[in-house]
């Protein structure tokens, strides 16, 4: 990150006040989509569907230990909610016979996008990973998206995978990419 453009950026859990943020993000300011699975259709409900579903979510998250590991952690840049990061193991292209963690983020508000944030948010998450003993990481992306892309290749990721043209996107075919993240 550079001087100018550098963020306060910190990992935490959901809290209740992010539940407004979702509903938005999931039902009127959805372009974050575009660069997450843009093509797959956003399945979402009404607005008062989404807030119930939120909801819900948070309730079921609350209650976690703070030393319990998580899945998921809310992204938050100067004190304000922009958006997440996640991890899941079930690979789309590949095997993961040892389950390593394949990592994930989506800056939802357009405004923490080009600023580092989703580096820095992506780079924390990595060392909460490591923290539980895992030092070995999957990326998956596809090849239209540059941000994601670019985050991977600044935290060290190293290409393994590649489909060629399998996503279609805007009447274009793009790559679905895998990358791996090993610690020595």
């Amino acid at each position: 990150m550079n001087n100018k453009n550098q963020q306060s950026v910190v990992l935490r859990d959901m809290v209740e006040a992010d539940i407004e943020n979702y509903v938005r993000w999931f039902t009127t300011e959805t372009e974050w989509c575009a660069l997450d699975t843009p093509w797959e259709p956003l399945e979402h409900g009404s607005e008062e569907e989404e807030r119930k579903n939120w909801t819900e979510y948070f309730m079921q998250a609350s209650p976690i230990p703070p030393d319990a590991p998580r899945w998921k952690y809310e992204i938050e840049a100067n004190g304000v909610h922009v958006g997440w990061v996640s991890q899941y193991r079930d690979l789309e292209f590949l095997p993961n016979p040892h389950q390593f963690p394949a990592v994930g983020i989506d800056l939802a508000a357009p405004e923490a996008r080009g600023k580092g944030i989703g580096t820095a948010a992506l780079s924390l998450f990595l060392d909460k990973l490591r923290e539980q003993g895992f030092h070995c990481f999957y990326l998956e992306t596809w090849s239209g998206n540059g941000s994601m892309l670019r985050v991977a290749e600044k935290l060290g990721f190293h290409e393994v995978f590649r489909k060629p043209a399998c996503r279609s996107v805007g009447g274009r075919m793009f790559d679905a990419v895998t990358f791996l993240l090993r610690d020595l």
